[in-house]
């Protein structure tokens, strides 16, 4: 296209020169053959008069004396001019007409004057017109010179024109040639790419001008090529750095750097053949950290971070480079260790990781103790595909975390119910609720100086339609694990107001006391949840009494002393269950406003046996009256156990001793019983806020 382009403008700059000069010297050659025929015709005029001239005064004589004989021979004389064809006088009124012609036919003039120009001078003498010279000349000789004339120019019009061809097509070379050249330069570099390419000096005309431009723009676009293929390949080199740390992330946990799920399924294919090429069993093992929950709950998410980083790092020591460790999510871990080609294998391997474990962590300045239950699943034994492997360590798992945790169990077909009965919990649990299945069942708290009840705790028992009556450790850890917690506990508050509601209203002066978990003080929807059930039920607030773990406030954040003191500014009187087992006990006294403190039961289980559990019972009594606190102790199971506590001044006891926990109707039927002889009538109180020494 551009070469089509080139050669328009080559034809179109020959063209106009050509025209330009052409035009020019057509004009020109027209001037001058117009201007020359002109001079030839009145040259030719001039002569012919002359002639005429000289002849009428030499041929008047001869006329005015009639001598024919010499005026013919004057005539004669006339027509041998070649320009003169035929020649007469005219005398009007005289008989005296001489004729003479170059030609002997022609001897008269009527018809000359259509072919010949005619000349005409008159004759006379002494002023006196005597006849008149007639002239026909012949165009012949004049045509012939016209005829040169042109021939001529027209040859020279030629030679000129081709001059000019030749100059002009010189003219537009040195115009097109330049064009030409930046045309194919600029062809090589788009064809080539090559952007170091010049033009060369082309002069100091537009032309040129154009050119140093065109070398400027190459420049530029050489040192913009430049700059961007460095940043091409700057961002190549980020965009694959990049692409590898997404090929990182997209197949190992961020928070640990462990392969995830991802790189296990496609590790595993390759274990597999490794396995059956060799003959040698692997194992896959599925841990899960006991009570990390209750980490992530009460000392908060950054801190529960480091500790599954340092999870990580120990299992990562402790095993052989061959083996994969992931991170299936939140505090789960799979391993698979290969080479079972010893009986103990899966045993062996476990005692390891459960050692890897059993130091304290140190995390952000706290001492931690974090233990681990592990189920084992062995290939092929236990399953031939991931799926089936992991369904089984999982199963195995979860019954190590029944049977205490902090252990390690190996998958046997036997576990099948116990995994059956797990995942049926978890799918009925909801609708328990929403069905009225979870229900409510009360153990009584006895001043034992007094023998008055004064209140009682209210547990939970779930009563399956298939299975029966089942106990709290039965499903609340799978309620935990399905987030159903709170829904519980905001059924039994509710229940319990009402109950407490119910019996304050028959005359019963019962405090009604609830559990709450660790999640309500994540945020304040279990004050708006306990104010709800107040309202409804109309309960006075002093009726109803919250019994908190030290687990739940273990990071005494300020959430959850913000929680605790809106339950207080509700009226509703607060406990601090299990105290004495924990190591922040005595902090989260002089902190919270706790009305009661309930000493753990594995103190009362060795008080009758133990000097060391004396001696920490006693102190705690101290510590209680000294701080204006009532101590519950629960876990009572015998008179023996009841006889030495009320003789340290413990007087509120709670316990089998007295009551299981058992549901309305048994409770209430116990109530009915339990009245002292010298008592005329039932006066259930509670002692909290009255003062009464303990």
């Amino acid at each position: 296209m551009k070469e089509r382009l080139f050669n328009k403008i080559k034809h179109k700059l020959l063209a106009m020169i050509m025209a330009g000069a052409l035009l020019g010297m057509l004009f020109l050659t027209l001037v001058f053959v117009i201007h020359t025929v002109s001079l030839l015709e009145k040259k030719r005029n001039h002569q012919i008069s002359t002639e005429l001239g000289i002849l009428a005064t030499n041929i008047a004589a001869s006329v005015m004396f009639q001598d024919e004989t010499a005026a013919r021979e004057l005539l004669r004389g006339m027509v041998a001019d070649r320009d003169i064809f035929f020649v007469e006088i005219d005398t009007p009124g005289k008989d005296f007409d001489v004729r003479e012609s170059l030609h002997d036919n022609v001897s008269e003039s009527g018809n000359l004057s259509n072919r010949y120009e005619l000349f005409i001078y008159p004759i006379s003498v002494d002023g006196e017109q005597i006849g008149i010279l007639k002239a026909y000349a012949d165009d012949s000789s004049l045509d012939q010179q016209i005829s040169f004339t042109i021939t001529t120019s027209l040859f020279i019009f030629i030679f000129i024109a081709a001059l000019i061809y030749l100059l002009s097509f010189k003219l537009q070379a040195i115009i097109t040639s330049p064009i030409a050249e930046l045309i194919g330069l600029s062809k090589k570099v788009t064809e080539d790419g090559d952007y170091s390419l010049r033009a060369p000096d082309l002069g100091s005309d537009e032309i040129g001008m154009l050119a140093d431009d065109f070398n400027r723009m190459l420049e530029q676009i050489e040192q913009r090529d430049l700059m961007l293929e460095k940043t091409v390949q700057q961002r190549t080199a980020e965009l694959e750095k990049l692409a590898d740390e997404f090929r990182h992330r997209a197949f190992h946990d961020v928070l640990t750097g462990l392969p995830n799920r991802a790189l296990l399924s496609e590790r595993f294919h390759s274990v597999v053949s490794h396995s059956k090429r060799t003959q040698e069993p692997f194992g896959l093992f599925l841990l899960d950290l006991d009570n990390f929950k209750n980490i992530n709950d009460t000392l908060g998410h950054e801190l529960g971070d480091e500790v599954l980083k340092t999870t990580a790092s120990r299992l990562l020591s402790c095993l052989r480079d061959e083996d994969l460790v992931c991170r299936l999510g939140g505090d789960e871990f799979l391993i698979i260790a290969e080479s079972f080609n010893e009986p103990d294998s899966a045993h062996r391997v476990s005692e390891k990781l459960l050692t890897s474990l059993s130091e304290s962590m140190i995390v952000n300045g706290k001492r931690l103790d974090v233990k681990m239950s592990i189920g084992c699943a062995v290939f092929p034994m236990h399953g031939d595909n991931l799926t089936a492997l992991k369904r089984a360590a999982d199963i195995a798992m979860y019954a190590a975390k029944e049977s205490g945790k902090n252990q390690y169990k190996i998958f046997h077909t036997d576990m099948e119910a116990t995994s059956k009965h797990r995942l049926m919990v978890q799918n009925d649990l909801r609708s328990a609720i929403k069905q009225g299945e979870i229900q409510l069942y009360y153990q009584p708290q006895v001043n034992v100086r007094s023998h008055e009840v004064y209140g009682c705790e209210v547990l939970v028992r779930w009563r399956h339609p298939k299975h029966g009556l089942l106990a709290p450790d039965l499903f609340i850890p799978h309620a935990e694990e399905s987030g159903l917690v709170p829904l519980i506990d905001y059924y039994v508050i509710e229940g319990a107001c009402r109950q407490a509601k119910e019996w304050l209203d028959e005359g019963l002066d019962l405090v009604v006391s609830v559990n709450l978990s660790g999640l309500h003080f994540r945020d304040r929807k279990v004050v708006d949840a306990l104010r709800r059930a107040l309202d409804i039920t109309g309960l006075p607030p002093n009726y109803l009494g919250v019994e908190l773990t030290e687990a739940v406030l273990i990071s005494d954040s300020e959430l959850a002393i913000q929680v605790v003191g809106e339950i207080k500014d509700l009226g509703i009187k607060i406990s601090l269950d299990d105290f004495g087992v924990g190591y922040s006990s005595l902090n989260y006294l002089r902190t919270l406003p706790f009305d009661v403190v309930k000493l753990d039961k594995s103190f009362i289980s060795g008080i009758l046996t133990s000097p060391q559990d004396q001696r920490l019972t006693e102190g705690i009594m101290n510590l209680a009256a000294s701080l204006q606190l009532d101590v519950v102790a629960e876990g009572v199971e015998s008179s023996e156990q009841a006889d030495y506590l009320q003789g340290i001044n413990c007087y509120l006891l709670q316990g089998y001793f007295f009551l299981p926990p058992r549901p309305k109707a048994e409770f209430e039927s116990w109530l009915a019983s339990w009245q002292p002889p010298s008592t005329p009538k039932r006066n259930l109180i509670f002692p909290f806020g009255r003062g009464e020494s303990i």
